[in-house]
């Protein structure tokens, strides 16, 4: 049983040792983004916002009056 943990706990250890790793090389690649880069990263975000909550709302509108056709 306590071999079975130290198994455990190593294999949990070397797991993070490797996304750490991982993750510090994306941080070194990776660069701030300039000012209208960033904002086109923000248009492009909230269109796709806002049409994902308008499907929503479309999805919502056709069970209600499927709801009242049923009535």
């Amino acid at each position: 049983m306590v071999k079975r943990i130290g198994k455990l706990f190593t294999g949990i250890k070397s797991y993070l040792k490797n996304f750490i790793a991982s993750s510090k090389r994306v941080l070194k690649i990776s660069k701030k983004p300039s000012g209208p880069e960033f904002k086109r990263i923000a248009q492009i975000t909230g269109i796709g916002s806002f049409l994902i909550g308008m499907v929503g709302f479309v999805i919502y509108l056709a069970f209600n009056v499927v709801k009242l056709i049923a009535l």
